[in-house]
């Protein structure tokens, strides 16, 4: 029994082959298990420096499989999130879930007479149904919920869960919440709460 050898054009096509399915398992992973994300500027500083640290998201943390009635997972109060940028959707955002649907929240909770948002103090809002309000932990230096409102839960991209890249080195951080729930808001003072987003 003879065997013919492959030719180049078959050994060619097998690369191809296997180089596309390495390529899509990897963009699979990337897109839907867990991938890395960069995250600069000052706003979630101390948590996340300003030089620029890598965490890892996942991308289907809020997800359920749609069998025996189970929902999807919501963002809950404390997590860190990565959300589509409200004031550019080229860009994502970093940030703290501090308010859940149904929560009243306060817009500005900050009492710096230099506060460039001290419109906001003393105001009130309830996140509606289907967003959730997110602020970064450098309350004085980030652009947040406190200036675009509310966001959609359709913009989450995912949950962050460590801080993998550190200042030039690897690392492997956990970054759970960092604020405690006391319970339900506080009843803000009557004609304060505004029923929409600014």
């Amino acid at each position: 029994m003879a065997f013919r050898k492959a030719g180049f054009l078959s050994q060619y096509r097998f690369v191809a082959v296997v180089t596309v399915k390495i390529f899509a398992a990897f963009h699979v992973l990337n897109e839907a298990i867990a991938s890395s994300q960069p995250c600069a500027g000052w706003s979630m500083y101390p948590t996340l420096d300003h030089y620029g640290d890598a965490v890892l998201l996942l991308p289907m943390a809020y997800w359920r499989p749609k069998i025996l009635g189970m929902s999807n997972k919501r963002p809950e109060r404390g997590d860190l999130v990565v959300t589509t940028g409200m004031n550019n959707p080229a860009y994502t955002v970093c940030k703290r879930v501090v308010g859940i649907e149904g929560d009243v929240v306060e817009i500005e909770p900050t009492r710096s007479l230099h506060s460039s948002k001290s419109w906001a103090q003393g105001r009130f809002l309830r996140v509606p149904k289907g967003h959730i309000w997110i602020v970064g932990d450098n309350l004085s230096n980030s652009t947040d919920s406190r200036d675009y409102g509310p966001v959609p839960i359709a913009m989450v991209k995912g949950k962050v869960t460590h801080r993998i890249w550190h200042r030039g080195w690897l690392d492997w951080t956990p970054l759970g919440s960092n604020m405690s729930y006391l319970g339900p808001s506080p009843v803000p003072p009557p004609g304060s709460v505004q029923a929409r987003p600014l």
